[in-house]
């Protein structure tokens, strides 16, 4: 895709005030990023982010598809019950499961989609507060109704799991920042059709229904990106930690939801009906405990792990190294003392160049290099550096250690 040649359809799609311009250019570019997404399909056999993206753009495409012929042919928009809007409501569910799906595979754990659950009960709440009225005051037909309410829970789905993507463990080469930005996309070119629509200046083809441009580009854009390798990024203990903080300040969040929606409402002087707050509150309490309860199974679980892994290394006469991705020294057994001669309180925070010698001074970064770029372990033939000043042979393993999703290498 070429991105002034998007730029110009997009100017053309609210300039130009033809209506078969308007649906050719939408047609175009619906067909077109999911004919983008798809180029190369066959080396991303099996990638189901991949596919459930695919299958998001190819549904929305045909959605749009559908509401632009049906406005050519009849001159009207499309009511809440056609065919175009079962259409995008499939391919919002497909991003869901995507972003889901991503989730799952960097994490593979169901603590991750509870804070999904969690999250997406707290944006029910408030959205139930200030929204549910209107959906169910407005004068719909009842299918019609059910519709609009599947919109706004796409778009709380979408957000929520969007926003537990971006905690977890990325991946340099991953796919999370695209399909991120593409589910936003989404969740606003659905804010820009309801304002429209809720103040009367929606017509079709106008600047409301651009957002969908945005969802498509970045849609087909983290589509490309899912296929290259799931290489974690590098990172260590204090990632680690700060993704603990977050999931803590996240849940922490999610417990004052109610109280602070029924504050607003009372300040602001509006009719409180405290039974979806109540139902809500319990329902997030449950879910709030529940993650607390697994941050700390999981803490603890690694504490153990952690101790017992720290035991079998001490007793190895084997060196075994533990180093930040930058080369800097952060365990060094008792094996490692006997090889190399130095202590660990003389290593620790050091470079591992310290035991290289001078004449192969790229080969820690040449290792590195290769660990982020996916290689899972490293095993050849090397000189370490004594402390006394001679060369020793060694026998090197190379090799990335994970920790909660993220990875320091080790070295034996």
């Amino acid at each position: 895709m070429s991105w002034p040649g998007i730029a110009v359809l997009i100017v053309a799609y609210c300039v130009v005030d033809l209506s078969i311009v308007k649906a050719a250019i939408m047609i175009a570019v619906s067909v077109g990023a999911t004919g983008f997404a798809i180029r190369g399909a066959r080396a991303r056999k099996g990638n189901r982010t991949f596919l459930l993206i695919v299958l998001a753009l190819g549904l929305w495409a045909a959605g749009w598809v559908w509401w632009e012929a049906t406005i050519v042919a009849t001159g009207a928009v499309p009511n809440a019950t056609s065919l175009s809007n079962a259409l995008f409501l499939g391919g919002s569910g497909a991003l869901v499961a995507a972003l889901v799906a991503t989730l799952w595979r960097r994490e593979q754990s169901l603590v991750s989609l509870l804070d999904v659950a969690t999250i997406g009960a707290s944006l029910f709440v408030v959205a139930g507060a200030t929204l549910l009225h209107k959906y169910t005051s407005v004068s719909l037909p009842e299918l019609g109704r059910v519709v609009s309410i599947a919109y706004g829970t796409s778009d709380v789905l979408l957000v929520a799991a969007g926003v537990r993507l971006l905690l977890a463990p990325r991946r340099r080469a991953g796919d999370g920042a695209f399909l991120v930005a593409a589910a936003a996309g989404l969740v606003i070119s659905g804010l820009f059709w309801n304002w429209a629509t809720a103040l009367g200046t929606y017509v079709p083809g106008s600047w409301a229904d651009v957002g969908w441009f945005v969802w498509a580009v970045l849609g087909a854009c983290a589509a490309r990106r899912s296929s290259q390798g799931a290489v974690v990024e590098v990172g260590g203990e204090q990632r680690v930690r700060r993704q603990t903080v977050a999931r803590v300040v996240l849940l922490a969040g999610s417990a004052v939801v109610c109280p602070a929606v029924l504050a607003v409402d009372v300040l602001t002087g509006n009719v409180v009906d405290t039974t979806p707050l109540v139902i809500g509150g319990a329902v997030i309490s449950l879910l709030v405990i529940a993650g607390f309860a697994a941050l700390l199974r999981r803490a603890t679980a690694l504490q153990a792990r952690t101790g017992e892994i720290a035991s079998l290394v001490d007793a190895t006469e084997d060196a075994v190294i533990g180093t930040t991705p930058a080369g800097i020294i952060t365990s060094w057994n008792r094996g490692a003392e006997l090889i190399y001669g130095w202590k660990a309180a003389e290593t620790v925070g050091r470079p591992l160049a310290m035991i290289v010698p001078p004449a192969t001074p790229d080969v820690v970064g040449r290792s590195m290099r290769q660990l982020a770029m996916g290689t899972t372990a490293i095993r050849h033939q090397a000189a370490g550096l004594h402390r006394d000043g001679h060369e020793i042979d060694v026998d090197l393993n190379v090799c990335p250690v994970f920790v909660a999703g993220v990875w320091s290498p080790s070295r034996p």
